[in-house]
């Protein structure tokens, strides 16, 4: 059932004009190829643009997620069914001071007080993808045309390298796009 409502989601949302139109938008304002954008946002979120992973340093029981522990935290893979289930939850994980990532293109929280934006805009599908293509563009302004530029977009400057479980996530959807 999940998935059938995590698919009808994203079938719709790539049907609509609105979403490829935002997509493509939002790639050539900042001259990145659309395809490139799309698997990003394809493997960050599943085309969930209510995607929320949270970040907490130990098992939160009012957290109904998915979650996994690496590097002594607790990571929740959490897919709403709607925007107001998405707000509920991120409300409680901002109130509770947890990293989180958010949306289509999973910005993390540490880009809202670096860029000053109301952390809800994030689960506007639209805001979204341009937020996802200024961070890219970041990204490229600093590793030009290369694996190590969409590294970053995942992990950041200081972490970034050309082959990553990442890129190869990346590259294997750009497969399948083109």
């Amino acid at each position: 059932m999940r998935i059938e409502r995590i698919f009808l989601g994203m079938l719709i949302w790539i049907s609509t004009a609105t979403g490829t139109v935002c997509l493509e938008e939002a790639a050539g304002k900042y001259s990145l190829n659309p395809s490139v954008l799309y698997a990003i946002v394809k493997t960050e979120s599943g085309l969930n643009p209510y995607a929320l992973e949270i970040i907490a340093p130990a098992v939160d029981r009012r957290i109904n997620c998915p979650f996994r522990h690496s590097r002594g935290k607790v990571f929740y893979s959490c897919m709403p069914d709607s925007r107001e289930e998405a707000l509920k939850l991120m409300r409680y994980v901002q109130g509770k001071g947890y990293s989180y990532s958010a949306g289509l293109g999973q910005i993390n929280s540490w880009w809202i007080g670096k860029l000053g934006f109301q952390p809800e805009l994030l689960l506007d599908p639209c805001y979204n993808l341009y937020v996802s293509a200024y961070i890219l563009n970041l990204c490229w302004y600093r590793f030009g045309d290369s694996w190590k530029t969409i590294d970053c977009y995942n992990k950041g400057v200081g972490r970034a390298s050309e082959v990553s479980e990442y890129t190869i996530k990346i590259y294997g959807e750009l497969n399948n796009v083109w």
